[in-house]
């Protein structure tokens, strides 16, 4: 099982998470920055919020969730649920001055 806690920043993500941990067992990742990799894209990113295009945020996002989804699809395969804080909905939102049409081109 997948499931994604997306939602505003401060809303009580990682609270319904934690409450979560406490009545079943699983894999707990985020994004961005749910990999060794995505620490530096996440690291990178937000040093750098200011000075890249939203178009470079954009794809260093996506380069992110590429190599997330491999440790998703592992867990998932070994037969773990896993909870991801945050998704392909947090991109359509933090990039969303971009557009939608762009973030999908994007994002392919």
């Amino acid at each position: 099982m997948f499931i994604v806690i997306d939602g505003l920043d401060g809303c009580g993500k990682s609270t319904l998470i934690h409450n979560l941990e406490k009545v079943r067992q699983f894999y707990k990742t985020f994004e961005p920055g749910g990999t060794e990799f995505g620490q530096k894209i996440r690291k990178l990113v937000f040093e750098n919020h200011n000075d890249i295009s939203l178009e470079t945020e954009a794809l260093l996002m996506f380069a992110d969730r590429k190599e997330h989804l491999k440790t998703i699809q592992k867990m998932l395969n070994d037969g773990y649920d896993v909870v991801c804080d945050r998704y392909v909905g947090s991109s359509y939102i933090y990039q969303g001055d971009l557009g939608f049409s762009k973030i999908k081109e994007l994002e392919i």
